[in-house]
């Protein structure tokens, strides 16, 4: 079960987890520019797509339905 219900965590923690990887082990040499960088567009990306979600209204769950 996930805490939060906002596909922009999840999409988070797999940029992060796969960017660092992935870029980390195939560009050795500039993996101190490039990662953060990845990693930052990922927090962009993620912080957007939260605004986005916050900005849909929420629409509550009956109880009795």
């Amino acid at each position: 079960m996930w805490i939060y219900k906002s596909k922009a965590y999840i999409f988070l923690t797999l940029s992060m987890c796969l960017s660092s990887m992935l870029l980390g082990s195939i560009f050795l040499d500039s993996a101190f520019f490039i990662v953060p960088m990845a990693i930052s567009l990922s927090f962009v990306a993620s912080i957007l797509k939260i605004f986005q979600e916050l900005r849909t209204p929420i629409v509550p769950v009956d109880a009795n339905a």
